[in-house]
């Protein structure tokens, strides 16, 4: 079965979660951060639990579950180690068109949480339908690798640009968007920190259709008129204007010199090549086989 991603806002959105233990911890503090309104029913709670019901960001009810505690919820989560709590939970949920997740058991999810790298706006999710949690975990951990801090002051100017644009009735398509924010002129900028010049850069990009080929380097700011990382022109085309090659996008590099050239000349003994290595002396035959009587008969071979 195919599962369908989605990204919720759960601002003051009633969510129920049933367990007070690490597990409903770490759902609590995710909620929190999503703005919902928390609701904790658990007969005790952790330290760091206890904590947030002290400062009144979740409502806890100190006693077990109980049918109806999901009145009025947007989402439930069952956290408990009691498979009957997280079956009511469950069973619950469905009657009331509520939408359950219940830790490490799939088979009572209606839906499951992502593993999640941020940065900033940028949010890439990685889920496995709930069949391996560490496979996504690992995943994760990998993309963390891989996007930086540079990836979201990109989303923040992308955005700034994105709200000017569509402020004066412009608005370029996916493909132009795309082109536009694989130009190395705006990774070196925002690589550099040099914010407001890739602003520039990027509505340059989009105001000539976002193709390499159609933004000349006369119409870039004086700033942006210098090799790409890769040495190239960034009006021309080719992976370093269009920033394909996505290791190096936010990685700044002066030009490489040009090797210099030196006249033909006769070679020194410092570059001939080696002479020629000796030749060995042929190795002798190897010796003929020991003629037995088993072999004579078998081969006829004539007898001695």
């Amino acid at each position: 079965m195919t599962h369908f991603p989605i990204f919720l806002d759960l601002t003051a959105r009633r969510c129920v979660v049933v367990g007070g233990g690490a597990v409903a911890a770490r759902k609590v503090d995710a909620l929190l951060a999503a703005g919902a309104d928390v609701t904790v029913v658990a007969p005790a709670l952790t330290a760091r639990l206890a904590l947030r019901a002290a400062d009144r960001r979740v409502q806890w009810v100190p006693r077990e579950y109980r049918a109806g505690d999901l009145e009025n919820a947007d989402l439930a989560f069952a956290t408990t180690d009691d498979e009957r709590v997280n079956e009511a939970v469950a069973r619950d949920g469905r009657a009331q068109r509520v939408w359950v997740n219940a830790a490490d058991d799939p088979g009572r999810c209606d839906f499951h949480l992502p593993a999640v790298v941020r940065r900033g706006a940028l949010t890439v999710a990685v889920g496995t339908a709930g069949t391996s949690p560490a496979l996504a975990r690992v995943v994760r951990e990998e993309l963390e690798d891989f996007l930086t801090a540079d990836h979201a002051a990109l989303a923040e100017v992308a955005a700034d640009v994105r709200r000017e644009l569509r402020a004066g009735n412009l608005s370029p398509d996916g493909d132009a968007w795309a082109a536009a924010l694989r130009r190395a002129d705006v990774r070196r900028l925002i690589a550099a920190g040099h914010l407001d010049e890739a602003r520039e850069a990027l509505r340059v990009a989009l105001a000539h259709g976002a193709r390499s080929s159609e933004a000349p380097a006369e119409a870039l700011p004086d700033t942006l008129r210098r090799p790409t990382v890769d040495g190239a022109d960034p009006a021309s085309e080719g992976p370093a204007a269009t920033g394909e090659h996505t290791a190096r996008l936010f990685v700044e590099r002066p030009p490489t010199p040009p090797a210099p050239t030196t006249p033909p000349g006769p070679m020194t003994p410092a570059t001939a090549p080696p002479p020629p290595a000796p030749m060995r002396r042929a190795t002798a035959p190897p010796p003929p086989p020991v003629r037995t009587r088993t072999n004579v008969a078998r081969e006829g071979w004539p007898h001695p």
